[in-house]
């Protein structure tokens, strides 16, 4: 891709695509009109006999395991019914208030069961046979014979998919040898220079060198991280170089070409994620999430949520009432107590906010406008240096989901925790990565002490207030 002159058009179109077929509820700047062509599933198939044939599971998320490799050859439908089926003892059952959760070690996949799924577990770990489960299934879930049976295939389908038998429906399916490559990194030889000038910075533990080779590049991309700059030089665990170049500018990390732009406020969205990610794989911690986080100095609020949700709004106005900031949208919980450290990253704020946080902060207006691959034009808002926190860890005693809609009665409604751990791993896990039984077994105790809400909010004012009266609680 990275020799055809037009493939940043081409990337916009994919995404276009992508955002028009699966959130077309999601508004951005890609919502411009764009043909998606004849997609659908037709009228030959039933969306269940298509999930059979395709192995993928679109309620569960699941891919089953005769589809994960490529290219496998189906037979029929007689040939996915499962004998002697058991659950694999690398699935292990927890629960959750009155919920189950399932977790499987071979997949480092966490899961959480309905009424009829936990039966269906807990009947297969009690060596029951289909008979015995469909009869159960239908006195339980109050439906006829038929039915249950074909909700008993489905839920295997979907433990299958999960990972959690120890005979998955795959032996009359012929699995290719593997045949991907090492992935191939474009690495830059002898680019030193003389550059315009080197900082330092730290974030989250570890020490970053950016050379800047150009004053254009440097105070482009020094703005965002000035609260992050060292006043010395340090060993750095990284080395970043912001190049210009004939097109415009290129970013290499340790040497690794990352992205080259046309235009310098293209890149330093690059050039921040860059830190961002190399900060994070160089931490152990058990879980990453897409949330802000605050801290009353005792106890910290996370506010997981996908974009859109009003994350950066409701931290921003919180920090400017006196609270102390963990995150605007990276957490990462430390393994064991699940506590969280501060990474305190400049708040990215999109247009739309802008216009919200300007009475707070009269300085947004004249900041710098940085455009996002995802074409969203935002600007980086420093942390007050008051509300900058030591880097401590501090103990979560609330998760709130918030949820922005211009008609929503602005108000916190308590959920089930089996709930929000579900909306975490669904929606809110960034960059995900192998848990652990032990991860799990910490996250699931954690989860057990902690207090989960969602707001639904319409009014900034009103919903800062909701989210103060909780933190004002414990402070």
């Amino acid at each position: 891709w990275d020799d055809d002159p037009a493939w940043v058009d081409k990337f916009r179109t994919t995404l276009k695509r992508l955002r028009a077929t699966f959130t077309p509820h999601i508004k951005s700047n890609l919502d411009e009109p764009v043909t998606l062509g004849n997609l659908g599933l037709g009228t030959v198939r039933s969306l269940e006999a298509y999930e059979r044939f395709s192995g993928l599971n679109f309620a569960g998320r699941t891919v089953a395991s005769y589809a994960r490799h490529f290219p496998f050859v189906y037979t029929s439908d007689s040939d996915l019914e499962r004998k002697d089926v058991s659950i694999s003892p690398t699935a292990h059952l927890f629960f959750l208030e009155e919920e189950a959760v399932v977790f499987s070690e071979e997949g480092s996949i966490l899961s959480s069961l309905n009424t009829a799924a936990t039966y269906v577990w807990c009947a297969l770990k009690e060596n029951l046979n289909q008979e015995e489960i469909i009869q159960g299934l239908t006195r339980i879930c109050e439906i006829d014979p038929g039915s249950a049976k074909r909700q008993y295939q489905s839920l295997l389908s979907h433990f299958d998919g999960l990972g959690f038998l120890s005979q998955p429906a795959s032996d009359h399916l012929i699995e290719s040898e593997s045949t991907d490559e090492p992935e191939q990194r474009r690495v830059s030889k002898g680019i030193e220079r003389a550059w315009y000038r080197k900082r330092s910075y730290r974030l989250f533990g570890s020490c970053f060198l950016i050379c800047f080779s150009t004053d254009e590049a440097e105070n482009w991309g020094h703005a965002p991280l000035a609260h992050l700059e060292l006043n010395e030089h340090c060993n750095p665990d990284f080395v970043i170089r912001l190049i210009n170049t004939d097109v415009g500018y290129a970013l290499y990390v340790d040497d690794v070409w990352i992205i080259e732009v046309d235009h310098i406020n293209k890149i330093i969205p690059q050039l921040k994620f860059s830190l961002m990610r190399s900060a994070i794989h160089n931490y152990d911690y058990s879980l990453h999430l897409h949330a802000g986080a605050i801290s009353n100095g005792k106890l910290g609020l996370i506010l997981p949520g996908q974009k859109g949700s009003g994350k950066t709004t409701l931290v921003s106005s919180l920090l400017a009432r006196g609270y102390s900031y963990l995150s605007d949208e990276v957490v990462l919980l430390d393994r064991g107590d699940c506590a969280v450290r501060p990474f305190p990253i400049s708040l990215c704020v999109k247009s739309p906010g802008v216009e919200l946080l300007s009475s707070i902060y009269p300085e947004l207006v004249n900041l710098p406008v940085y455009q996002r691959e995802d074409g969203e034009a935002v600007r980086y808002l420093l942390p007050p240096a008051s509300a900058r926190s030591e880097n401590i860890k501090t103990p979560i005693r609330y998760m709130v989901f918030p949820r922005y809609r211009a008609d929503a009665k602005t108000a916190l409604y308590p959920i089930k925790r089996v709930d929000a751990l579900k909306r975490l791993l669904d929606d809110c896990q960034s960059i995900p990565k192998p848990l652990t039984l032990d991860d799990v077994r910490d996250i699931i105790e954690w989860l057990k002490t902690v207090e989960c809400y969602e707001l639904p909010h319409s009014d900034l004012e009103q919903a800062s207030g909701c989210l103060e009266g909780l933190l004002s609680l414990d402070a």
